[in-house]
């Protein structure tokens, strides 16, 4: 039962398409090519993860286009089609700009895959702009919050306990929930208090090593238990014996977090995470490498330091009177 992880579906074989249907792309073409763009990707080393990202926000758009707009395989691309589908999730589905640009970032790759390769003749990423979002608005939760969520978790079921250790292993490294949610009962160390994100599940296909407290490392422990119980290999797991799933946990968090009275999601942990280990004196490149940016400026976004934070810290450096001494 415990090998039986969810993997991308099979990628089909299918007949190579002349690259003279640049300047007659039909939505049909647009489809059977993103199989063989799915391959370069599988072949560039991208995660299973990154994978089958592509492939749900793909499948989202197949649906607008076949379903809201009812066109036909047969009919040509056109770059109206894409600007529509942005005004569909910002106008009707009120997605807010950070989730639609996520969307828009996958499908834009295999656009410019597709121009690259000289299927498309036009390029249609130049008129498909993302949406403005303030820089660095990402919130994390202070103390009180943090309390406040887990108190709504009932940890005497076991949905209730896996829950309850997901979201504490998040707050204790950082890691991100599709990769926390991959970890295999050989991923723990419990002796040296290492959890080992392995390369194919991790983000940036590099593998890492994340310290854990004791009472996470108990907690796992507790799981690892009844994982071995129902013969899977996973950490995190239903309670039917499978994996969990990302939408089910995201679902139980956003009840958690409905009774708790705030707003949080599942990514504001990994921001807490950060937000707290450069208050406690981390400094930025040691976060760097446990949150496994490949940018450090994308270590920055994650740290938002409030005011008094900045403050103490400023009268800590003192770097004035030091200089003048």
């Amino acid at each position: 039962m415990g090998n039986n992880r969810i993997k991308l579906d099979k990628i089909i074989e299918i007949n190579p398409i002349s690259k003279d249907i640049h300047d007659k792309l039909t939505i049909g073409n647009f489809n059977n090519l993103f199989y063989v763009f799915l391959k370069v990707k599988m072949l560039q080393g991208l995660s299973d993860v990154t994978l089958n990202d592509y492939r749900r926000y793909k499948k989202t758009l197949d649906y607008y286009l076949k379903q809201v707009l009812g066109l036909e395989e047969s009919m040509m691309l056109k770059v109206e089609y894409f600007i529509e589908y942005i005004n569909f999730m910002k106008l009707q589905k009120k997605y807010s700009n950070n989730t639609i640009n996520i969307r828009l970032r996958y499908i834009k790759s295999y656009l410019n895959w597709l121009k690259e390769e000289e299927y498309l003749k036009e390029n249609f990423n130049k008129k498909i702009k993302l949406m403005k979002t303030p820089k660095d608005t990402i919130t994390a939760l202070d103390a009180g919050q943090v309390k406040k969520l887990l108190k709504q978790i009932d940890t005497t079921t076991f949905t209730g306990l896996r829950d309850y250790t997901l979201f504490l292993t998040i707050l204790d490294t950082g890691i991100r929930i599709k990769e926390a949610l991959a970890l295999e009962v050989e991923d723990i160390n419990l002796n040296d208090s290492i959890v080992t994100v392995k390369a194919t599940n991790s983000k940036t296909r590099t593998e890492r090593f994340l310290p854990i407290s004791k009472r996470v490392a108990r907690l796992l422990n507790e799981l690892i238990k009844i994982s071995n119980k129902n013969n899977s290999n996973y950490v995190f797991i239903n309670e039917y014996g499978m994996p969990s799933c990302y939408l089910g946990v995201r679902s139980a968090m956003n009840r958690y977090s409905q009774k708790a009275g705030f707003r949080c999601t599942l990514y504001m942990l990994r921001h807490t995470y950060a937000t707290n280990a450069v208050k406690a004196g981390m400094d930025i490149f040691s976060l760097q490498r446990i949150m496994g940016h490949t940018e450090l400026s994308t270590t920055r976004k994650y740290v938002q330091l409030d005011t008094k934070t900045i403050q103490e810290k400023h009268r800590q450096a003192n770097v004035l009177e030091k200089l003048l001494e």
